[in-house]
Formats: structure tokens, C-alpha cells, sequence
């Protein structure tokens, strides 16, 4: 009888083979051993550990053995899904300016929710202080200097680097805002002696 690491090593190379069907699933062809099965089942959790969401347990198992399959599986797509659709959100929204873009994971019980709407909010929260400096830049650009960043967003504070950098706008057009102002007086003084200078 082979040994454990043997038929695990075996086992593994066939649970990925591509003529085992789609997703790495494969067909029972034989009947292991209870050792056997555990040893495969050790082996594809460890794949899984080690961050290789395509390994599959053999769907053909039947009994319990058929149910811990069945479970491992669909745990596995599931982080599979999840691994899919951060990188998805990541491009979108990092790298192609798709702020509307949300994560949307297949599993939404518990802490597949839970995990879910942390990302989400993740997102807005980054977005609110960002769509907030990009208000006050663009009415700056109008040539209303009224208009700050406020510092709190949502009914928090601003913190960490959102605050620095709310700060630097809102210095930027106050010093703006003196700058505007002590040109028209300059321009306004300019004006009243040229007219004094023009009645002389």
C-alpha cells in the first residue's frame, strides 16, 4: 500500500489535471482508504492554505466523506469568488476611476457579509474626503473662494492624511483668497490716482 505522502502527492497532481473536468474537479475512479481520503483532503486544504483557490475535492464522494467534499468545495469557491472580485474592484476603482464600482461576493451569510460591506464602506470612506477636496478645488476653479473643505465628513472628523490634506486646501485658498483681495485693493488704488492724476 503506498503511503500517505505518495498518495497525496498523487492525488493532488490529478485533483488539478485538466481532463478532471472543470475547476479542478475530479471523478472518484477508485476507492481510497480512510487514510487515503484524509491524506487528500490534508493536502488539498493545505493548497488552499497556501492561497491556490482552484483546488477541488473529488465531487463523486459520497457519505460523509461526499459532505466534508461538498463543503470544502464550495468554501473554496467561495474565497475563489471573493479573491476574483477584490482584484476586480481594485482595477476598477484604482486603477480605471470606477468609484462607483462595489465588491458583490456570491456568499453574504455572517462574516462573508460582514466582509463584504467592510470593503464597501473601505471605498467610501476614501472616496467622501477625495469627492470633498474635489468640490472645493472645482469652485475654487469657478473663482468662488468661499467655498473650504469641511473637515468632518459624514459627521466624523477628518484624521490622519484626510485631515492634512483637507488643511492644505483649505490654507491654499485662504492665501488665495488674501492674495485676490490685496490685488483688487492694489488695482483699485492704481485706478483712484490714475483719475486724480487724469483731473489734474
Amino acid at each position: 500500500m503506498a503511503t500517505p505522502a505518495t498518495v497525496t502527492a498523487a492525488e493532488t497532481k490529478k485533483l488539478k489535471s485538466p481532463q478532471n473536468g472543470q475547476n479542478g474537479k475530479v471523478a472518484k475512479s477508485r476507492s481510497l482508504s480512510q487514510d487515503d481520503s484524509l491524506a487528500l483532503i490534508l493536502a488539498s486544504l493545505q493548497t488552499m492554505r497556501d492561497g491556490d483557490f482552484s483546488v477541488r475535492l473529488p465531487v463523486a464522494w459520497v457519505g460523509l466523506e461526499g459532505k466534508i467534499a461538498d463543503t470544502f468545495n464550495d468554501i473554496v469557491a467561495a474565497n475563489e469568488q471573493m479573491a476574483h472580485e477584490l482584484n476586480r474592484v481594485g482595477q476598477a476603482v484604482g486603477k480605471e476611476g470606477k468609484t462607483r464600482e462595489r465588491t458583490r461576493f456570491q456568499q453574504s451569510r455572517g462574516s462573508w457579509g460582514t466582509m463584504e460591506a467592510s470593503v464597501n464602506a473601505l471605498i467610501e470612506d476614501l472616496l467622501r474626503p477625495t469627492n470633498e477636496v474635489t468640490r472645493a478645488i472645482a469652485a475654487v476653479a469657478q473663482g468662488n473662494l468661499a467655498q473650504t473643505v469641511r473637515l468632518d465628513v459624514g459627521g466624523r472628523p477628518l484624521e490622519g492624511e484626510f485631515l492634512r490634506s483637507a488643511n492644505i486646501v483649505n490654507t491654499m485658498i485662504q492665501q488665495l483668497s488674501v492674495f485676490t483681495a490685496e490685488v483688487t485693493r492694489v488695482a483699485r488704488e492704481v485706478s483712484r490716482m490714475a483719475n486724480s492724476a487724469a483731473r489734474l
